[in-house]
């Protein structure tokens, strides 16, 4: 592999991994920063659009639920009139029993007949004051539909009854009536069963809605752990993974600053080039300075003898040897 020193393959590929792994690292912190696993769009399309649908769907059961409890709230308030309404009743009959004995003078009925009037118009405050929301429910025969479901057609009828009226009736009649006691004592019977039977269906309908409240609550609650799985986050997953990313990051900077070893070198080369290339022009230029000194030097005159073997005679035999060997 050559050696270049304005760019090369390892660092174009180290720093595509070292972006990488910052984005990545960048990823989990949103993610952690946030709680969801899907932080933005493009981290799951497909696993946002189911997450929103479950999100509808959790809101509409949200408020079918309010309105579960907005009818219980009517069906109760109702049950609680007709519990009143009972109890007048009950007192009722027992002054027409009381008034249907022949031992009574008529001052004794007379009292008698001024508590039924209190008691019927006691019978019509009780119905009219039962309201819900500022609508009567036992001063009329209106019919409330209540959505209870999320679909179109998921109600349930609600139908209100007119018990003022039968205050108004009761107190008309009294226990001096054609027909007298007996007769009061009659229609008294008959208001009991209408009440009897009118608690009956408010309460059939107080069960059916508590019923209908829990299957909400419990569709809810399984629609809402779906939704987490989907689009909230898992923390020890998450963090595990970012733990890795900045294991990586950390590892490509590390080789990242080991890649600008490269360039150096390269200039280290350069360097012990030049230095060899010196050192032997040196070289070349002592030889040549050697050579060009002996060349220059004059050549000996016949019987000249160098001043060493004029004071050493001994020292030119070997030079006289090493001639006549060459």
């Amino acid at each position: 592999m050559g050696l270049r020193i304005r760019s090369t393959a390892l660092q174009a590929g180290l720093q595509r991994q070292l972006a990488a792994a910052g984005e990545r690292v960048q990823d989990h912190v949103r993610r952690l920063s946030s709680g969801l696993r899907i932080a933005r769009a493009a981290d799951d399309p497909a696993g946002l659009g189911i997450s929103e649908r479950l999100r509808g769907q959790v809101r509409a059961r949200t408020a079918a639920l309010r309105n579960v409890d907005d009818a219980l709230g009517l069906v109760r308030t109702a049950q609680a009139g007709l519990g009143q309404v009972s109890g007048l009743l009950g007192e009722l009959r027992a002054l027409a029993v009381r008034a249907s004995t022949g031992t009574l003078a008529p001052a004794d009925l007379a009292a008698l007949e001024a508590e039924w009037q209190a008691r019927a118009s006691a019978v019509s405050d009780v119905a009219g004051a039962a309201t819900f929301n500022g609508q009567q429910v036992l001063g009329t025969n209106q019919v409330w539909s209540m959505q209870t479901g999320i679909a179109a057609g998921e109600t349930v009828d609600v139908r209100g009854f007119d018990l003022v009226r039968l205050g108004s009736i009761l107190g008309y009649y009294g226990l001096t009536a054609p027909g007298g006691p007996q007769a009061s004592l009659k229609l008294v019977d008959r208001g009991l069963e209408l009440v009897s039977g009118l608690a009956g269906r408010f309460a059939a309908q107080e069960h059916r809605f508590e019923s209908t409240r829990r299957s909400l609550e419990d569709a809810r609650a399984n629609l809402g752990g779906a939704r987490s799985r989907v689009r909230d986050l898992d923390f020890a997953a998450e963090t595990a993974a970012l733990a890795g990313a900045r294991i990586v990051q950390q590892s490509g900077v590390a080789l990242a600053a080991q890649a600008h070893v490269q360039p150096e070198l390269a200039l280290a080369l350069l360097q012990a080039t030049v230095q060899a290339n010196r050192a032997a022009l040196d070289a070349h230029l002592e030889r040549a300075a050697a050579s060009a000194a002996e060349r220059s030097r004059p050549a000996a005159e016949p019987g000249f003898r160098p001043a060493a073997e004029q004071r050493d005679p001994g020292a030119a035999a070997p030079r006289r040897a090493s001639r006549a060997g060459a």
